[in-house]
């Protein structure tokens, strides 16, 4: 009988990950690297890029390749993929983490969501996940085991001007996640997770003072980068097949889930933000 912690694992499986930043992007691409899988980080910053893949590949059995790529355009993301491919063969799982678009008061206001702005938050936060599903749906309807997780934001649920174009290019990605689900399953799982409020580190960074957002918080604090990485992680994982079309609402300290009726079922016991950040991931699941 196959142990389950082999449930737990991604060996032999090739993640793609835009958005890779010091935050969110990188703790998930060194969880993916440390459950087996092989890591193609990409962002704009190649120089990042290149001390993320390093580290990984540092790693015992860590395999990384980095690749500098812009999400929203569509040749970077035909390179992107292709680069993946040649290097570790079929993908399997797509992080959609890349974001652009917003705008705030300092900027200007309401109208400072130029035609740029909105192309910007269209091209990134939409076309980006609907053309990179496109590119690698060849490889999920092969091997059956695709899974595609994009970034969500509240503003795509609840305005929050001035950032309009950003709002509305969200709620499309919504959308976008349950259409491409119903779309794509059984071979592919579409989610897309939303995060509360949170920076890289769990502290509140400059543009987050005076507006009492960890106070809102249930756990009165900014969410880390870890925390979103766990939950993030369990949607990749073989143990998530019975999660093929749903959008998790992460609110920090507090998992509010909405299952869309085509969902059947629900075997998946979502876990409490752990306060223990410096565990090693796998060790999470020894608990």
């Amino acid at each position: 009988m196959e142990s389950v912690l082999n449930r737990f694992r991604l060996d032999g499986r090739t993640a793609i990950l835009t958005g890779v930043g010091p935050g969110v992007g990188e703790h998930v691409a060194k969880a993916y690297a440390e459950l087996g899988a092989n890591v193609v980080v990409s962002a704009r910053s190649k120089d990042r890029l290149d001390r993320i893949a390093a580290e990984i590949n540092a790693l015992a059995g860590g395999r990384a390749l980095a690749v500098a790529a812009d999400a929203g355009n569509k040749e970077d993301l035909i390179r992107l993929t292709d680069a993946a491919r040649k290097r570790f063969g079929p993908i399997h799982i797509v992080f959609n983490n890349a974001a652009a678009g917003v705008v705030y008061a300092r900027d200007g206001g309401l109208w400072a969501n130029t035609d740029e702005v909105w192309k910007t938050a269209m091209d990134v936060n939409v076309l980006a996940t609907w053309r990179l599903t496109e590119l690698t749906t060849d490889d999920m309807q092969k091997h059956g085991k695709g899974s595609v997780i994009s970034v969500q934001s509240c503003g795509g649920f609840t305005p929050l001007p001035p950032a309009v174009a950003y709002g509305v290019s969200k709620a499309a990605l919504a959308f976008l996640t349950r259409s491409l689900a119903k779309a794509l399953a059984p071979h592919t799982r579409v989610n897309a997770l939303c995060v509360g409020s949170m920076s890289p580190d769990g502290k509140e960074a400059e543009i987050h003072k005076g507006l009492n957002l960890a106070e809102r918080n249930a756990i009165k604090r900014f969410g880390a980068a870890d925390d979103f990485r766990d939950f993030l992680g369990d949607l990749s994982l073989p143990c998530a097949v019975v999660l093929p079309r749903q959008r998790f609402n992460h609110v920090v300290g507090v998992f509010r889930r909405r299952f869309h009726r085509h969902t059947p079922g629900n075997l998946f016991a979502h876990r409490r933000v752990q306060e223990a950040l410096e565990q090693p991931y796998l060790e999470r699941f020894r608990q």
